[in-house]
């Protein structure tokens, strides 16, 4: 016989989206299970993968109020500036964080940090159960609420599902969801480039035919590189 976990929340999908959503609302006082097929430990390693994310003002706003925020901040580079211009023209847009006030525009911190600040809050939460290496087999949707039968043979019923599994998501597929593709012909280098003078703290985006470029800053003079190709 099965085991039956009941729970206010089940969250598939343990990356960016759910591990943060998941600390979200357990700080509002739900009971949340968090499932993935790999482990989420290995996702808080502090390997680098070249990647890095923006993060507006606004989002730290939420971010601190949630505790999250002070544990992020040592490893953020701040937006001072962004300056943004199009391919063969002289010309450019200046946004200079001082014309609004004093914080800047946004941060940009390399995945691996977020990645291992969501998983550390996970842990520590006693309202949240994590079953790492699992993957959901079947699920049922039952006068509103959703029954999931993992690997592991455990049943899960929770009033709201949560499909953080990735682009390609299982759940949207077998939802019956549909998507729009639409094939741009382009490719993105994503890398992280080691700047011979300052970056100052500003944000470069041109706009090219070919795709779009921009170069973001990180400390300690790095930058996240995004160049995108036919």
């Amino acid at each position: 016989m099965s085991k039956i976990l009941n729970t206010d929340i089940l969250v598939v999908g343990g990356g960016l989206v759910g591990s943060l959503f998941a600390n979200f609302a357990a700080d509002a006082g739900f009971e949340i299970v968090l499932v993935d097929k790999s482990d989420i430990q290995e996702f808080s390693k502090p390997g680098f993968d070249g990647r890095a994310s923006a993060v507006s003002f606004r989002n730290k706003e939420i971010l601190a109020k949630n505790n999250i925020w002070s544990h992020l901040e040592t490893n953020a580079q701040p937006i001072l500036d962004i300056r943004v211009s199009e391919e063969d023209s002289k010309s450019f847009l200046h946004f200079d964080h001082q014309n609004i006030g004093n914080e800047p525009l946004g941060y940009m911190l390399e995945n691996r940090y977020l990645r291992k600040v969501f998983y550390n809050k996970l842990i520590k939460r006693k309202n949240i159960k994590i079953f790492n290496g699992n993957e959901v087999k079947e699920f049922f949707n039952t006068s509103g609420n959703i029954s999931c039968k993992l690997s592991n043979s455990i049943v899960i019923n929770s009033s709201l599902l949560i499909a953080a599994d990735g682009s390609n998501s299982t759940f949207r597929r077998k939802s019956n969801i549909d998507v729009f593709y639409k094939d741009y012909k382009q490719t993105a280098i994503v890398a992280t480039v080691k700047h011979e003078k300052p970056h100052n703290g500003v944000a470069h985006e041109r706009f090219r035919s070919p795709g779009p470029f921009a170069i973001l800053p990180l400390p300690g003079n790095f930058s996240s590189l995004v160049w995108v190709e036919k």
